[in-house]
Order: structure tokens, then C-alpha cells, then sequence
């Protein structure tokens, strides 16, 4: 009785910090010569507004000779895909579409938040961004166009380098136009693309210089746009053209800038988070909290960030400054917020042979982070839950009674669950080495049961420790009921 109701109180604490909020994410990107180790990675916090369960899924390479028509039945969009679909591996939440593939190899689940594809490319989608209504009212968004959903199941199996999907997510979205303003990562072996889309047919992509790093909130960021660099920018033919007629375009020190010709006023709910950003990386510069303060995306770091730095970015909660979420009053806007769906970074090391997307299946401050190598096919059903209904077995669930438990006394909780989660990291890192050779030789099933084995262990370990801790409390709590306290 005791336990069915604890997990009846989980569920509902669950459901309703899940489905109070709007979609909202914070993205990360660091260059190979910004990083520690010479890699290069792109992250981002999939921040929710419903309750959804992350897992992990493979999607298998076709070939037909059939015609493949991908059909998005909630916004009644149907587009047609090439005859022959690149080997994936993604990271889901529950959301499903009908497709009519003759192949038998459908990608049913399009809400796909991460993926990589066996031509070594990754996608991270989407960043949800801010455009004003003066472009928006010149370019609306298209009610039955792409949106944050389908863009990777679109993109990700049809191309085989970062730049290529810049260019093929360009072409949809003049074709079918945008429903919102998103913007998009890719990474391949070689380089980063960032792209945000602004209206329903306008969008601008930059690549990433190796020397720095950014940290990306829920508004438009790229900056100052060259046309004549081919090399380093992708856009609509008339961006520039399209603000001066939209009547808001804007210069910053004499030359044209895309945030403040598209974008919208500094707000403290993404502004907080850019700071966050400049205080982990540039730390001397970072100053005192200023929602008028005009960031740049891409900047350099001041130390050399490793995947470990990056990991703890997405936990932040303003910590040891006066936004601090933790001081009495306060309500502001963390990176490391409690309705975070899952988390994911894609990282690509010096000389290495296989991707590596590392995986958290629940928001990452009381989750951990755990490294999947090139496309395993074989997974263990505790890691492929489709369903919303609560499986003790299932391994995101035991993560949200983790953070259930953790969220209603962090400063008893939190050093426990961060001390074990974090050493794991360490050492899976501290691995990659010997996980790579492993993968050489026996393949990326074998890894895979090898990394999800070690992380399970871990996370029943925690949850075993927090949740004596937790009953240990409330006998506590309960001690003195009913007893007279006379002098």
C-alpha cells in the first residue's frame, strides 16, 4: 500500500511539473580547438511542456524501388522521401506518425531529439526561437509545414555531411515553409552548423569557428551575416533585403545583424541563460547579470571546455550568484530546469572511428550522462519504453523517482546523486579509449550492453541510497506526533 502510493505521488509531482510550461531548450556547441581534448560536440537540454519518456531507438537502412511518402497526420503534411534511407540511431520521445513505407523499415517515431546516421552526421533538433511580428506578418508560418517534430526524421537519413543538411533542410523549408521559428544543429566529423529559421521561408545558417564555443536559449542569436562568406554562411537569398522591406532591419557598429533585424527584445527567460554560459566559460568578462547586454553567439573560452564542463552547463541553476535558484523569491529562468525531458550530446574525438552520442534520459541535474558508440541495434527493452504508463523496470522511470524524491530537499539529496553520477561520467570518458577498441572488435551492440549495464547499476545504486534516505527522513518527521511536551 505504502509503496503503490509513493509511486502514485511520483506520477502526479511528475505530471504536473511536465505539463505547466511551454517547450523551451538550451543548446551548446564547442569547437575542436575550444575543447580539451581536440573533439569537437554539440549538446542541448530538451526542455518539455508535456510529459513524454526518452529512449533509445535504431532505425534501419532501406532501399525500394517503391515511392516513399513520409505523412505527418497532425498538421497534414506529406512530403516524399528519397528511395533509399541512411542507417540511424536516435534518441525519440513519444510521439508517432503513419508513413507508408513499402520497405518495412519505417521511422514511425518523428519526434526523434537527437540522432546520427551511418555516414558519421548528427542532427540536434530544435533549439525553439523568437522572431518578431513584422517578419512574421510579411512571411507567416505555414499551418501544414515543417515543424521542431519532423525536421531530423526529414533531414538526418539523406545526408552525409553537417553542410549537407543545412542545405537540405534549406530546400524543404522553402518548399514547404516553417510552422514556428526553430533553429538546428548539425555535426559531422569535420565541423558544426548552426541554422534558425525566422518566418515561414526565411533562415540563415553559420558554421561554427574552432576556437569557440556558445550557449543558445529560446531566441534568435546569429549576428552579423556576410554574404559574400560562402564558405562559413548559408541563408535565404533575400535575408537582408527581406528585413529592410519587413521594415526592421538593423545594424550593430555599422554592419547589418541578424538577431536584431529577426529576433525579438532581450527577455530575462533566455538572457539569463546566455549569461550562464559566459559565467562557466568566460568567467573574468562574464560580470554581473545584465538582461540588456548584448552577447554575441560565438565566442571564446577563456579555459578549454571538456565534455564533462559541458555536462555540468546543462545542470545549472545559477548557483553562488543573486539569481540563484534556490534564494528565497527567486523565480528564474535555469538551464538545468526540472522539466527537462532528456538531454544529449554528440561529440566527435581527435582521429576517432564512431560517433559518440551521449545519452540522459531525464533532466541531467539528477540524471547521468552515458556514451552510446556508433548505431547498436540490439537494446534492452528497459531502454526502448514506448509508453507513458509507469513500469518500475523501465530505466527513464526510475530516473523520475530519483528526481521526485531529490526535487523536494536538494540540499539532502542532490550531493549523493551528483557524487555517484558524476564519478560514472569521469570514468566512461576516462574509457572512450577502450570502448572504441571494443567497438572495433566485437561491434556497437556489445558496447552498448557493456555502458547501460554500468549506468543501471549506478542509478538503482542511488535510487536505493536516496530513497532510505528519504524514509529515514520521514520517520524523523513523525517522531514526536501525539506526544506532550510539558517542561
Amino acid at each position: 500500500m505504502v509503496k503503490n502510493l509513493l509511486i502514485v505521488c511520483f506520477i502526479t509531482i511528475y505530471l504536473f511539473v511536465y505539463s505547466k510550461s511551454s517547450f523551451a531548450c538550451t543548446t551548446i556547441m564547442v569547437g575542436r580547438m575550444a575543447s580539451t581534448d581536440g573533439s569537437h560536440f554539440v549538446g542541448r537540454t530538451d526542455d518539455s511542456g508535456h510529459f513524454v519518456i526518452p529512449r533509445l531507438q535504431h532505425i534501419p537502412a532501406y532501399y525500394t524501388k517503391e515511392r516513399v511518402v513520409y505523412h505527418d497526420n497532425t498538421v497534414n503534411l506529406d512530403i516524399t522521401l528519397p528511395s533509399t534511407g541512411l542507417e540511424c540511431f536516435a534518441i525519440p520521445t513519444n510521439y508517432t506518425i503513419h508513413e507508408n513505407n513499402p520497405s518495412e523499415a519505417a521511422l514511425r517515431d518523428f519526434w526523434w531529439e537527437s540522432a546520427v546516421n551511418e555516414k558519421r552526421v548528427g542532427i540536434s533538433a530544435t533549439e525553439t526561437i523568437n522572431s518578431n511580428d513584422n517578419v512574421q506578418s510579411n512571411d507567416p508560418f505555414v499551418k501544414s509545414g515543417l515543424r521542431e517534430g519532423n525536421i531530423p526524421r526529414l533531414v538526418i537519413p539523406y545526408i552525409s555531411s553537417a553542410k549537407e543538411g543545412v542545405l537540405r533542410l534549406a530546400r524543404l523549408v522553402e518548399e514547404y515553409g516553417m510552422m514556428s521559428a526553430e533553429a538546428v544543429i548539425f555535426i559531422d566529423e569535420k565541423e558544426i552548423w548552426y541554422m534558425e529559421m525566422y518566418t515561414g521561408h526565411r533562415y540563415a545558417a553559420q558554421k561554427l569557428p574552432e576556437d569557440c564555443c556558445a550557449c543558445i536559449p529560446n531566441d534568435a542569436m546569429l549576428g552579423f551575416y556576410d554574404k559574400n562568406d560562402k564558405e562559413n554562411w548559408i541563408a535565404s537569398d533575400d535575408i537582408v533585403e527581406f528585413a529592410k522591406k519587413a521594415g526592421t532591419y538593423q545594424e550593430l557598429d555599422g554592419k547589418f545583424h541578424l538577431a536584431l533585424s529577426y529576433g525579438t527584445p532581450k527577455r530575462d527567460y533566455s538572457q539569463l541563460r546566455v549569461w550562464a554560459g559566459r559565467r562557466h566559460f568566460t568567467p573574468s568578462v562574464a560580470g554581473k547579470y545584465d538582461v540588456k547586454r548584448q552577447y554575441e553567439i560565438f565566442f571564446k573560452p577563456e579555459k578549454k571546455i571538456s565534455i564533462l564542463d559541458a555536462f555540468e552547463l546543462t545542470r545549472d541553476r545559477h548557483e553562488g550568484t543573486p539569481q540563484a535558484t534556490d534564494r528565497p523569491g527567486n523565480n528564474t529562468r535555469p538551464i538545468g530546469i526540472d522539466r527537462s525531458a532528456q538531454a544529449h550530446f554528440i561529440q566527435f574525438r581527435k582521429k576517432s572511428i564512431v560517433p559518440i552520442l551521449w545519452a540522459s534520459l531525464a533532466a541531467p541535474e539528477f540524471s547521468v550522462y552515458f556514451p552510446v558508440l556508433g548505431l547498436p541495434n540490439k537494446i534492452d527493452k528497459k531502454f526502448t519504453l514506448n509508453s507513458l504508463d509507469y513500469n518500475p523496470n523501465a530505466f527513464a522511470w526510475k530516473l523520475y523517482e530519483i528526481a521526485d524524491l531529490a526535487t523536494q530537499d536538494r540540499s539532502l539529496y542532490s550531493g549523493m546523486i551528483r557524487d555517484r553520477f558524476s564519478a560514472l561520467e569521469k570514468e566512461f570518458v576516462a574509457s572512450l579509449d577502450v570502448l572504441e577498441k571494443k567497438y572495433s572488435s566485437q561491434g556497437a551492440d556489445a558496447v552498448l550492453v557493456d555502458v547501460t549495464q554500468e549506468t543501471e547499476e549506478a542509478v538503482d545504486e542511488v535510487k536505493a541510497k536516496i530513497l532510505l534516505e528519504f524514509t529515514k527522513k520521514r520517520i524523523e518527521n513523525t517522531a514526536s506526533l501525539g506526544k506532550d511536551h510539558v517542561k
